[in-house]
């Protein structure tokens, strides 16, 4: 950087005067001002270089006292601040000084370019027609030189133009089309290739990551375009109604103000395309919360469950915070009661809401208060690989069959029951389960079994399991007794097979015809050669949840089924029934698990 600073005893001077009006009397205003050290042919500066202009203010009374507006006409070329010029690019400029009540000096400046050695530019540029892009120019040398020391040129100047502004190369897209920009320096010279063309935006699509908020709870929203490429991505956006929600789109996020829904709108503002989507603002929603536990608990009035507790507090939050002004009820006091302040009494056997409730909201708890002498039996079946049952349990009343599950093949009988109480008013099923028995809660329910062919297994989780002997026929009764109150209840059982099923392959899908013990069916050669069958415990085929029909093959045997009288004619142990090479005629088939289950076979062509 070089400063030139010329004194006037020195220099030739070139005095530039522009005076005020003349007065009679000062009255404190400035009179002239003078610059004194501008060169014979005028300020001539380099790029990055400065001037600094010095000045005499008549009278000189005001010389350190006036006040003096600079300014330059093209910033772009030089700037002034307190009488020094700082040359920014290459041109010409007027520097004026003016003072209150239109005392004036001006002086030409010339800047001149710097010579530009080396310099960057892209190979290639795409500029949107109707829009202007910086093109980024880099590695300019020497230190101080601009753009604007270059000497920038357009091929085709009805395709592109250039403007340098701010100290920044702008090319502006005229029309579509290709054309090239070059930048000479001093001994260099550097080309882009311009492709004009405009790719508009089709549509606008607008996401917003959570459209329920609560008021208070912020979301983000997000913004895409189709074409991806498209030339103009400019955006304006519009939320409505005011009041629900506010929306920054610097952030792009939004928080809920008030209940109610909003519609966030965003268009494209070259194309006017526009995008939209909607989010519902509700209140916060309020929950009941326990201190020492889940709010939906159990509890005892009599502690005649030892692991049950009498009390529970309960309180109203909102995102975790306490609620004021909460109104506390019971749905059923004679089951519990609940105090002012979310106390919770157990009183009495049974189940119950406990209610908490501001002006605009309402929360609910679900009690239990279990007591012992409250319950009956309530007998179960499950899953045969599961001690709990599932949601697909079954429930045998006194003097009803127990027989397997058709939903699994689990062999000839063998299956659990899950023992549980049940209030004689309320229906509690499994009030203590998941919590567990304790100490010799667990010897609350026995079980005996008589008859034949069953055996009967007790564990600690309340669970009864069964098995036939050998997977034989069974039958007899399983007597249960709930020692609190000396109550049982007697389920029968008879295990044997019902039907047959029969089925023109082995998908569950191609069900022929199910006959009951000691039916008939006749088969025909000529529609089919060989036939699935499953045999069922139920009086009717049911559908299984899976492909193929169920199997129930003997486990010494190998076969399903047998004919005494025609050893060639069986059911295999994939259930398939071949009847290509027997005579025609009537054959009677029996089960080889259960005897007593036979049917009549006639075999035609």
């Amino acid at each position: 950087m070089r400063q030139l600073k010329l004194m006037s005893a020195v220099l030739p001077l070139l005095l530039v005067v522009l005076t005020g009006c003349e007065r009679e009397e000062n009255n404190g205003m400035v009179e002239e001002i003078i610059f004194t050290n501008i060169p014979s042919k005028g300020i001539r500066i380099d790029e990055g270089d400065t001037f600094d202009l010095e000045f005499s203010i008549r009278p000189s009374s005001l010389q350190e006292t006036a006040v003096i507006e600079w300014t330059s006409e093209d910033k772009e070329v030089a700037t002034v601040r307190k009488g020094r010029i700082t040359g920014v690019s290459a041109g010409k400029t007027v520097i004026r000084a003016v003072c209150e009540g239109g005392a004036e000096a001006v002086a030409d400046v010339e800047v001149r370019p710097v010579d530009v050695t080396a310099f960057q530019i892209p190979s290639s540029l795409k500029v949107p027609r109707g829009e202007s892009v910086i093109v980024s120019v880099t590695g300019i040398v020497p230190e101080g030189a601009s753009v604007s020391s270059i000497d920038w040129s357009i091929a085709d100047e009805s395709i592109a133009s250039l403007e340098i502004s701010g100290g920044s190369l702008y090319v502006a897209g005229l029309k579509n089309g290709t054309t090239t920009l070059t930048g000479q320096g001093s001994g260099v010279s550097k080309s882009c290739k311009i492709t004009v063309e405009y790719i508009p935006v089709k549509s606008v699509t607008v996401t917003v990551a959570k459209s329920s908020v609560e008021v208070g709870e912020e979301s983000s929203v997000s913004v895409s375009f189709s074409p991806s490429e498209a030339s103009n991505m400019s955006l304006s956006w519009e939320v409505s109604p005011s009041g629900v929600i506010d929306f920054d789109p610097e952030t792009m996020k939004i928080s809920g103000i008030a209940p109610g829904n909003a519609t966030i709108k965003a268009t494209a503002i070259r194309d006017d395309v526009s995008g939209y989507c909607s989010v519902t603002v509700i209140a916060p929603v309020m929950s009941i919360e326990s201190a020492n536990g889940p709010a939906d608990c159990f509890l005892c009035p009599d502690n005649s469950f030892s692991h049950l507790k009498k009390t529970v507090q309960l309180s109203a939050t909102v995102r975790g915070n306490a609620v004021d002004g909460v109104t506390w009820s019971s749905l059923d006091e004679k089951v519990a009661t609940v105090d002012k302040n979310g106390l919770v009494t157990a009183k009495g056997h049974g189940v119950c809401f406990i209610y908490a409730a501001t002006e605009v909201q309402k929360a609910s708890a679900y009690i239990w208060s279990a007591s012992k002498s409250g319950y009956d039996l309530k007998l179960t079946g499950s899953d045969p690989n599961s001690i709990i049952p599932d949601h697909d349990y079954y429930e045998w009343q006194e003097s009803e069959d127990i027989v397997p599950d058709y939903g699994h093949d689990v062999g000839f009988f063998d299956t659990k029951m899950f023992v549980t109480a049940e209030g004689k008013t309320h229906n509690l099923y499994q009030i203590l389960y998941p919590y567990g028995w304790n100490g010799n809660d667990y010897d609350i329910i026995t079980a005996s079994v008589s008859g034949d062919g069953v055996s009967i297994t007790e564990d600690n989780q309340a669970t009864i399991s069964f098995r036939s002997a050998d997977n034989g026929p069974a039958s007899g009764s399983i007597c249960f007794t709930y020692k609190p109150t000396g109550y049982t209840r007697t389920v029968n059982f008879n295990v044997g097979y019902k039907s047959i099923s029969f089925f023109k392959n082995d998908s569950a899908k191609n069900h022929y015809k199910t006959v009951g013990a000691g039916g008939s069916i006749s088969l025909s050669k000529s529609e089919q050669t060989y036939w699935y069958i499953s045999l069922n415990a139920t009086d009717n085929y049911q559908a299984p949840g899976f492909g193929k029909p169920y199997k129930s093959a003997s486990s010494d045997s190998k076969k399903m089924m047998t004919c005494d009288s025609n050893s060639s004619l069986y059911v295999d142990s994939s259930g398939c029934l071949r009847i290509s090479s027997i005579a025609n005629g009537t054959y009677t088939l029996k089960a080889a698990r259960d005897n007593s289950f036979t049917i009549r076979l006639t075999i035609t062509n």
